[in-house]
């Protein structure tokens, strides 16, 4: 049997228990072995953590005398939750700052480039494309701007995932069970919207000028 240890410096450190019949067959072999007493005791369902450590203290009370190590599992178990929420807190913080950064880098970076485009929207127009076709064009862009990271990222995450898998031995379905995918269609999902609503503010203001204004005026706003 394998059991998880909570609160020890290495996160993936597991407790190995024998059933008695084999440790007699194979307890000379390995060495080092001394004698050991494990007492499990299991508390009713919903108890307080007040009603546990007290608990506690009244097996300490009876154990008095001898050398004896207590650990509540429980509380282990909720200090680790605590500790990885707030770990996952301070990830998601730090991304959530990253994304303000790059969608304010997208809305200025499309805004001044579909501005920067007049001249070319002119002849556009001036060969019979309509303001209908230069939307469609602009829309084409913005899918292709917006997917060429989705298209490069993913297969590469796949990859790094997979060989993290092949590492750890973790089951390829248990992974997939507890996968983000929400948080990450969500994720592309908001690439897409903030890059189709920047192109789409941009050509918007761009398509209502008429020909002649946008002849006249080939400046870089």
């Amino acid at each position: 049997v394998l059991r998880e240890q909570f609160g020890v410096e290495d996160p993936h450190e597991l407790v190995h228990f024998l059933p008695a019949s084999l440790w007699e067959k194979i307890g000379e072999t390995l060495g080092e072995t001394e004698t050991d007493l494990t007492i499990r005791v299991l508390a009713e369902e919903g108890a307080s953590m007040e009603t546990l450590d007290s608990l506690e203290e009244e097996i300490n009370g009876l154990l008095e005398g001898y050398e004896t190590e207590s650990e509540n599992r429980l509380r282990a178990r909720l200090e680790s939750d605590r500790a990885y929420d707030a770990l996952m807190t301070l990830f998601g913080s730090f991304c959530a700052l990253l994304a303000l950064f790059g969608i304010s880098s997208v809305f200025l970076n499309t805004l001044s480039f579909v501005r920067q485009r007049r001249r070319e929207v002119a002849r556009y127009l001036s060969v019979g494309m309509t303001p209908c076709s230069v939307g469609k064009m602009f829309f084409v862009e913005a899918l292709v701007l917006a997917g060429r990271p989705a298209l490069v990222t993913l297969p590469l995450a796949a990859l790094i995932v997979a060989w993290f898998l092949k590492t750890s031995y973790l089951d390829a379905g248990l992974f997939i069970r507890h996968a983000p995918v929400v948080p990450v269609l969500l994720f592309l999902a908001a690439i897409f919207a903030f890059v189709g609503l920047a192109y789409y503010l941009g050509a918007r203001k761009l398509l209502r000028c008429s020909l002649t204004e946008l002849l006249r005026d080939e400046s870089a706003v």
